[in-house]
């Protein structure tokens, strides 16, 4: 982590994920900006008993019930029993932007900004789902 150029470097599915969750009712947003190739990123959100490992497991944002990803590189959405495509590809220099929508119980995503198609609603949660989302991001050998 180098805090002065707010940068992460990723190695492994390496996740981040942020100490506050958004409640159940609220909104929450965050965006990175890819600043060198991608290579098999997964982006998303996660329920607050998304456990952590210490050392790297393969799993990577989505590949739980626990939590949602997108992957602009893949093309793919993340989630157990989900074959669903994500059809953006993202680029160098590109601003990716996650949303949760606590009330419709939503996740959307952004690409520069623009949350039309093929961006937007990416997964509609069931009501069941935990109250808390906390926004990891799983990106393999990234620095962004």
């Amino acid at each position: 982590i180098d805090i002065a150029d707010c940068t992460v470097t990723f190695e492994y599915f390496s996740t981040v994920r942020f100490k506050r969750g958004c409640p159940a009712g609220k909104k929450a947003y965050y965006e990175l900006t890819i600043r060198t190739p991608l290579k098999e990123p997964q982006i998303g959100f996660a329920t607050s008993q998304l456990e952590s490992n210490e050392l790297p497991s393969g799993d990577g944002v989505g590949d739980n019930e626990k939590s949602w990803g997108v992957d602009g590189e893949r093309c793919k959405k993340w989630h157990p029993d989900n074959e669903d495509k994500y059809s953006a590809k993202w680029s160098v220099g590109d601003v990716i932007g996650l949303a949760w929508d606590g009330v419709e119980r939503q996740i959307l995503v952004s690409v520069n900004g623009d949350f039309t198609s093929p961006n937007g609603v990416q997964f509609q949660l069931d009501p069941a789902v935990a109250a808390l989302y906390h926004p990891p991001r799983s990106l393999c050998d990234v620095l962004y």
